[in-house]
């Protein structure tokens, strides 16, 4: 027998020691790769909807954009990465990562100083909007997407190993694409800008690229291959691709959920800019939770394709279970505060509303996503049959698993909301749930029969039942809203959900689940409308951003001299709302509104009508949105009343509603010439503005801006009160100005908490 010398044993000693280093290296830097891919979807998202606007359908483009880039990256990626030495793709990943840094350097200048400042226009068609879109972030989401390939053609040393390798790879990218979300979303876009995080992730994304070239000297520089290991599937490209389907179909559902899942979480957790980044944290951390679960079990596990079934199956019933639970909990509590967002945090800010704002979204979306994650090894295992190849099999079920993403997103948000709303859609995707139950029969022989029959057949009828028993989508909205079907009016297309829920004396409008206006108009809302037409001497051409219940735009139309009265909403479901809802008793004063010939109401994004319209108007008013909701940062920024002040006629001004101190600032920073009413609103122009009391309260004794007050349900002496009441500030050129302001880059009061 030969002895080892002291000094072998210790450089066996050493060498193992940096392999071991190595590897967590990878591990440490794979995190912070996945932490900034998510700090970069929140900013670049926010900067590239400046240019292709607010609405569901430009979102939805945005994050299909991204998740097709991704997969590009993925098909890439596997056709290389078996090609390189492990060294070498340690070192293409490193490259990878400080091309994306570079990206990331001059994402603002591309999304924001190219794109919306110079190429807006290409943005006026569906088709122009999804291939810039397409084009702006191909370069750096396939680089993303080359990673997790070159990193399992790095790592993996045997094919018994495979599946445990990639898993653990995958569990801790999106862990820390978790923390990126939560991070991003709420701490450095909130802070720094989007702009400004972007940088950020610059910064780490050239840490890791600096990092991996490093480490990659320690890899093997030799083109060698993972250690053969027995086989455990069949061998062959039909089964890759058999494999590649279910996973198609898996990524399909998931994204589809997550849509779903957003929309009916606005209800009881109320959208504000913090509400997005928390939700997608909670995926994340279940998706990573999962993978990481069955890193530790795929080694044990036998008949891959049935439990792969099963799962998704138990993923349907959890979430239509979960849906029809939260529906009897709502209605047994109706009528009770079930809401526990922004408003009810800012003033009681008690620990069980803050413990429900989380634990609801947690309730809902954690168990059914560590069930998605937990099938990812299970996959690898499944498919990783030739040492040749592990590469290209990563890139190919990524691949699919992102084709299913994309799909998923633009059919369900852009399409299957459209056709069978929220309900309709559960329904559908609980069908295939079915699907998955009864494909889960029958199975490995070598399972005891009770195992291979009982769970399937549990999983058929439960979802059957749950099928059976799932509400309609008038029935499911009314509900969540705290009403009843013959009480409310419910519309629901891809841009959102409208609910019109009437209680005795009133009605109250509320979009995606916030209050956002009601009828009899609110005081708020009529003022806003009718004192701007009041100060103006001629208001032919009236631009309302904003329908909401139709208190504004209604206002706005009091003078006789008013010929058009342009009303823009970014959500379409509020239209056919409101006009079911005018057929009502209750609803006289909307139908009085709808049967006005001068009132244009579209479906758009506001600022995108700036853009694109050569009008001018003589009043241009933003309709009241609080400013801490998610994106109503773009109504308050520096750049949209630039915008706005660019369509004014001549002798025209804008008018704002000025919830915040830094709203006012931000304002007479753009307007020359303008008049504070109190702390209410805030009146803009490019020439000094003629607010004269006697004059306005002349013109509301009009007997025409009487009429049409009182067709409305309002009463014009509430009017007279604030105007009599309300003290008035001008300013000028020569007003001193200061202070903090809100910019498209930094929407400081969307973003309170850090503010």
């Amino acid at each position: 027998m030969k002895l080892e010398s002291p000094a072998s044993v210790a450089n066996l000693s050493l060498v193992a020691t940096e392999k071991t280093s190595s590897l967590r290296i990878i591990f440490i830097i794979y995190f912070i790769s996945g932490f900034c891919a998510l700090i970069y979807q929140t900013a670049w998202q926010r900067l590239l909807g400046l240019f292709t606007g607010a609405d569901v359908r430009s979102v939805t483009i945005i994050v299909a954009a991204y998740l097709a880039g991704l997969g590009v990256g993925s098909m890439i990626g596997g056709i290389i990465a078996d090609r390189l030495s492990c060294r070498g793709a340690v070192r293409l990943f490193g490259l990878c990562n400080l091309a994306i840094a570079a990206f990331a350097l001059a994402a603002r200048l591309i999304f924001y100083d190219l794109l919306f400042l110079r190429l807006h226009m290409l943005a006026a068609n569906l088709a122009g909007l999804m291939l810039v879109s397409g084009l702006a972030l191909l370069v750096p989401t396939t680089l993303m997407g080359l990673s997790l390939p070159l990193l399992s053609r790095a790592l993996v040393r045997s094919l018994d190993a495979a599946a445990q390798t990639i898993g653990r790879l995958e569990a801790i990218n999106i862990s820390g694409a978790a923390l990126g979300a939560l991070v991003g979303g709420c701490l450095l876009t909130g802070t720094l800008g989007f702009a400004g995080a972007s940088y950020a992730g610059a910064a780490l994304s050239t840490a890791v690229g600096v990092t991996a070239l490093r480490v990659a000297r320690t890899f093997p520089a030799g083109n060698s291959r993972p250690q053969s290991g027995p086989v455990l599937s069949l061998r062959g490209s039909a089964h890759l691709w058999r494999w590649s389907a279910l996973v198609f179909l898996s990524g399909f559902t998931a994204i589809g959920l997550q849509v779903i899942w957003f929309r009916l979480l606005s209800v009881p957790v109320e959208s504000f800019a913090y509400t997005f980044a928390l939700l997608v944290a909670i995926v994340l951390l279940g998706d990573g939770i999962g993978t990481a679960i069955g890193t530790r079990l795929v080694a044990h596990a036998v008949d891959l394709r049935r439990w792969f079934m099963v799962t998704q199956a138990v993923i349907m019933a959890y979430v239509l279970a979960s849906v029809l639970l939260l529906c009897a909990l709502y209605a047994h509590f109706s009528g009770a505060t079930t809401r526990f967002g922004v408003s009810t945090v800012a003033t009681q800010a008690s620990s069980v509303q803050v413990l429900l704002m989380v634990g609801l979204p947690l309730a809902l979306l954690l168990p059914p996503n560590v069930l998605i994650g937990l099938t990812l090894p299970f996959v690898q295992k499944a498919v990783q049959t030739e040492a040749s190849r592990v590469g290209f099999h990563v890139g190919i079920l990524q691949l699919a698993n992102l084709c299913g993403n994309v799909a998923g997103a633009v059919l369900t948000g852009m399409l299957f909301l459209d056709l069978f709303g929220t309900s309709g859609v559960l329904l559908l995707y609980g069908l295939i749930g079915l699907g998955f139950a009864v494909g889960a029969f029958g199975g490995s022989a070598r399972r005891p029969r009770h195992v291979r029959v009982t769970i399937p057949v549990a999983l058929v009828g439960a979802l059957t039942l749950a099928l059976v028993l799932f509400p309609s989508n008038s029935h499911l909205w009314a509900t969540l809203h705290g009403g009843t079907e013959t009480r409310a009016v419910i519309a629901e297309d891809s841009t959102g959900v409208t609910a019109i829920i009437t209680h005795d004396e009133h009605a109250i409008l509320y979009v995606g689940g916030n209050a956002q206006g009601a009828v009899p108009f609110l005081d708020v809302h009529v003022i806003l409308g009718a004192l701007p037409a009041l100060v103006h001497p001629h208001p032919h051409e009236l631009l309302i951003i904003g329908i909401g219940s139709g208190g504004t735009p209604y206002a706005a139309g009091l003078r006789a001299e008013t010929r058009h009265v342009l009303a823009v909403e970014l959500i379409g479901s509020q239209l056919p709302a409101l006009t079911a809802f005018a057929q009502r008793e209750a609803g006289t004063a909307v139908a009085a509104m709808l049967a006005d010939p001068r009132y244009q109401l579209v479906v758009g994004d506001g600022r995108r009508e700036l853009a694109h319209t050569a009008a001018r108007f003589d009043v241009i008013q933003a309709d009241a949105i609080q400013p801490w909701r998610a994106g109503s940062g773009l109504l308050y920024s520096r750049e949209f009343f630039e915008q706005a002040r660019t369509r004014l006629a001549a002798g025209g001004f804008m008018a704002q509603w000025t919830p915040t101190e830094r709203t006012g600032t931000t304002f007479r920073q753009v307007f020359p010439y303008g008049v504070a009413i109190g702390t209410f609103m805030v009146i803009g122009a490019n020439e000094p503005v003629a607010f004269d009391q006697a004059t306005i309260l002349a013109r509301l004794d009009d007997p025409h801006v009487r009429t049409h007050l009182e067709r409305g349900g309002v009463d014009p002496e509430r009017i007279r009160e604030f105007i009599q009441t309300q003290p008035v500030t001008f300013w000028s050129p020569a007003t001193p100005r200061g202070g903090e302001v809100n910019t498209d880059l930094l929407p400081r009061d969307e973003y309170f908490l850090n503010n």
